[in-house]
């Protein structure tokens, strides 16, 4: 259609400035942008996340979302600037990713709708400027739903296996939180893809692997790396990179043993912020900062499964609304039970919630045009839309 290219290319114009405006003033995260010019400027430092350029101890996280910045810093030097220009990018290519998956898989029109509905979330204009990993981690799992969504539609091995390779690479930022959309994931290309139930499970086998090694190849390079020659790992007790990752970012936040797995006590505690509870995500911290679409999005979900209950096990648009609606899912789940949540851990769910919006408004439309009796859909789903948005306010 002749509007698309124009309006996708307003929406990212409109990313662009939203994300990058003001980026020489960034609140960036001070400890993180510590870390970030440390491993600008050391070999070591950079490896493993150092947060000191001496390389005596890294960051609480594992180093790969901080690499991008980290280069930038070295390339322009250490300017605030400098330090958030790869998030604001990282964000940008969220947006256009979201709408080139959401066109093949609902149309144009859901595209767009998508599009716009991420690119105004104010969870992801604050935090695609910020030096925060959750960016990175979006980012790359908006990419493996896409390398998915792909496999799912073609029949062929490689986009599974790229697909296992963006999740691997999503663990390299936020760890066991890109684990998340695995079941979803595994569920839906079970369900949807062709060919016997055999052959998926074998070629989800093969994505499998391709996952865990990707996603473990620091862990066990730190692992394996003597602890003279690398820097102590903090949120640990006992300088293990298992302890990192299933410890203080893992069971820690989830049991009331602070010091699961050999995390460190003092700093898990200090991290809880109390988010948390069935509802998190519409409290008054959360809620107006992602949380716009969420009635909108479940609404979607729920009739485009249920509309769709009798299509053929290969139907692409109910396989959509299962893993849009999985995804979101999951992630509010894990959110409630958990020991407390920052606002901004739950931009990862903002691609699921504009996905969805997207998705269902097209669907809405066009029951409404067949003038069937599911056209309520469209103007209930508005109706329902605009008074959340006066309770949120």
């Amino acid at each position: 259609m002749r509007w698309e290219r124009p309006a996708l290319a307003a929406v990212l114009v409109v990313a662009t400035l939203l994300y990058g405006w003001g980026i020489g003033h960034a609140a960036i995260h001070p400890y993180y942008s510590a870390a970030i010019r440390s491993m600008a400027t050391s070999r070591r430092a950079f490896l493993f996340g150092g947060l000191d350029p001496s390389g005596s101890i890294t960051i609480d996280k594992l180093p790969g979302a901080f690499w991008p910045d980290a280069v930038n810093v070295w390339l322009f030097g250490p300017y605030t600037w400098a330090a958030s220009l790869p998030q604001v990018v990282e964000g940008v290519l969220t947006v256009w990713l979201l709408h080139r998956i959401v066109r093949a898989w609902a149309g144009p029109f859901a595209a767009l709708i998508a599009a716009l509905a991420l690119t105004f979330t104010p969870d992801a204009v604050v935090l695609n400027r910020a030096t925060i990993p959750d960016t990175t981690l979006t980012l790359l799992l908006v990419a493996a739903a896409g390398a998915l969504q792909k496999a799912v539609r073609t029949e062929r091995l490689l986009p599974l296996i790229t697909c296992g390779i963006w999740v691997g690479l999503a663990f390299q930022t936020k760890m066991l939180q890109a684990w998340l959309v695995l079941p979803v994931f595994a569920g839906m290309y079970q369900l949807a893809a062709p060919g016997t139930p055999l052959k998926r499970a074998l070629r989800l086998l093969t994505g499998g692997v391709v996952a865990l090694a990707v996603s473990c190849s620091w862990v066990l390079l730190a692992w394996l790396t003597p602890a003279a020659d690398r820097p102590y790992l903090d949120g640990t007790s006992n300088n293990n990179p298992f302890s990192l990752v299933f410890g203080y970012n893992g069971m820690s936040r989830f049991s009331g043993d602070p010091t699961s797995f050999g995390a460190v006590a003092g700093t898990t505690a200090s991290r809880t912020s109390g988010n948390t509870g069935w509802g998190m995500l519409v409290n008054h911290t959360v809620g107006p900062q992602i949380a716009w679409f969420l009635p909108l999005a479940v609404l979607a979900a729920v009739l485009g499964l249920v509309w769709h209950a009798r299509a053929p096990r290969t139907d692409l648009l109910r396989a959509g609304f299962l893993l849009w609606g999985g995804w979101l899912t999951v992630h509010g789940v894990v959110f409630s039970v958990s020991n407390g949540n920052h606002a901004y851990y739950t931009a990862v769910i903002a691609p699921a919630l504009a996905a969805l919006t997207g998705g269902g408004l097209a669907l809405f439309r066009s029951e409404y045009e067949a003038g069937s009796r599911r056209r309520v859909a469209l103007p209930s789903a508005i109706v329902q839309t605009v008074v959340w948005a006066l309770v949120l306010d």
